[in-house]
């Protein structure tokens, strides 16, 4: 990624978490939980080894769909986030999370593979 892409992903997630804090409340802790398990299921697929980074995160964002609006916080931060370093995407999501107002905030199953599901 180039270094003008990496700055457009970071103005994209600042507002992501702007956004979030700004319309912190339980619902969107809610949706948050949400996109966990939905990473949960993900992780259990029986073809997930054979998807790419970008299938994993096409199923991703479409299960979330399922009930989730297009315009939910929890979403918006993942699909912000997707675009992200590999490495540093369980942290920012953690990180967005926790700007919604949870005092503590992990999803084990984004943790362990963040990394093998992107846009890139």
């Amino acid at each position: 990624m180039g270094s003008s892409q990496k700055l457009i992903v970071a103005r994209g997630f600042t507002l992501i978490v702007m956004l979030i804090q700004l319309s912190a409340c339980s619902p969107q802790s809610t949706s948050f939980k949400t996109v966990c398990s939905n990473f949960d299921e993900l992780l259990g697929l029986n073809n997930y080894s054979q998807m790419t980074s970008v299938e994993r995160n096409t199923w991703l964002l479409n299960k979330s769909l399922e009930t989730l609006p297009t315009n939910d916080m929890a979403l918006q931060a993942w699909n912000a986030i997707a675009n992200a370093t590999a490495s540093e995407r369980y942290e920012l999501y953690r990180d967005a999370a926790l700007s919604t107002g949870l005092k503590s905030w992990n999803c084990e199953s984004m943790e362990l593979a963040a990394h093998e599901v992107g846009a890139n």
